[in-house]
This record gives C-alpha cells, structure tokens and sequence, in this order.
C-alpha cells in the first residue's frame, strides 16, 4: 500500500481488491485507509468501523453491499465439502437457476441456519443477513490488521471506548 505524490493510494493483497469479500467489508476498509493516508485521522477510522458496524445491527445495509461473489472451479456435485458458495450455488439449481463449472456464485450469509454453509443463499434469494457473520468475519478482518497497527482491539470497536489493561491501572 503507498499513498502517491499526487495523492492516490496503491494497494496490493487487502480484501478490496478481491472480489471474494463483500463490498461493506472492502469499502469500509478503503474508507480506514483513507482517513489514515489522506487525512492523518485514527479517530475518524475508527468512527467508520463503528457506523459500519451500527448499520449491520440496525439491518440497513442492502443486500447488494453484502453479496459474497465466488467463482466455481468444479461441477457442484465434484465438491467433497458444502462451502457457503457450493451451498448457495445448490439453492440456485434447485430453483432452477443454471450453475457449473465457471459460473460466479453472488451470495449473502443469511440469518436462516445453523452452519455459514446453510446461511448461505444466493443473492437473488435472499431476505435478509447475519449481521455478526458480516461484522465478525468481513469488516473486523479485513479493518483490524490496520487499526490492530495504531492500537485498537476488535473490542474497541464493536463496544466503544478504549479497553483498559491491566497496566493502566498501576
């Protein structure tokens, strides 16, 4: 990651650049890289993560922003283990929707299930979303291996405040 003379940011190897993470999770992280690169603000970072993770409690993100996009390698039926994407991409043939070898599976963990692989349907089928999965597994991975740099803990920001240690009380 580097932030150019002219003001624009490079990026290699974080979730926005991967197709394979939702866009709530890469956006929010763009949007902490920005107000640490551009604006020289870890507060105002933080303050990202937590309307982010506000608005996925409340329930008003969209579904679009939480679709997951996996392209399948194989048939569904040459897959040995039921991954969220063969699982969503099962519920798509069942309703007669065409999936093979190829075929970009678009889907949103949902609150309907016990495994992520049961949660997960596909996008056009979905009613609704797992807020904690998309907290817990999208925004807080892929914000935390830049905020855990400046000192924050995940808890930091699901809750708000700073989390005391024991060396800060003696």
């Amino acid at each position: 990651m580097k932030l150019s003379e002219d003001g624009r940011i490079k990026i290699r190897g974080f979730e926005l650049v991967r197709r394979d993470w939702s866009e709530i999770a890469k956006s929010t992280q763009l949007k902490v890289l920005e107000a640490i690169l551009r604006e020289g603000s870890k507060e105002k970072a933080v303050d990202i993560v937590r309307k982010t993770i506000q608005r996925l409690r409340e329930g008003t993100v969209p579904l679009e922003e939480l679709a997951i996009m996996t392209q399948l390698s194989k048939d569904t039926r040459e897959y040995d283990i039921v991954s969220p994407e063969v699982s969503a991409a099962k519920k798509m043939i069942a309703n007669g929707m065409p999936m093979e070898k190829g075929s970009v599976v678009s889907y949103v963990i949902t609150k309907k299930g016990k495994s992520v692989s049961e949660k997960a349907h596909p996008l056009e089928m979905a009613k609704d979303y797992d807020a904690d999965y998309y907290i817990n597994n999208q925004v807080l991975p892929a914000v935390m291996k830049i905020l855990k740099e400046l000192g924050y803990e995940e808890y930091d920001l699901k809750i708000g405040g700073k989390q005391k240690g024991l060396g800060d009380f003696v």
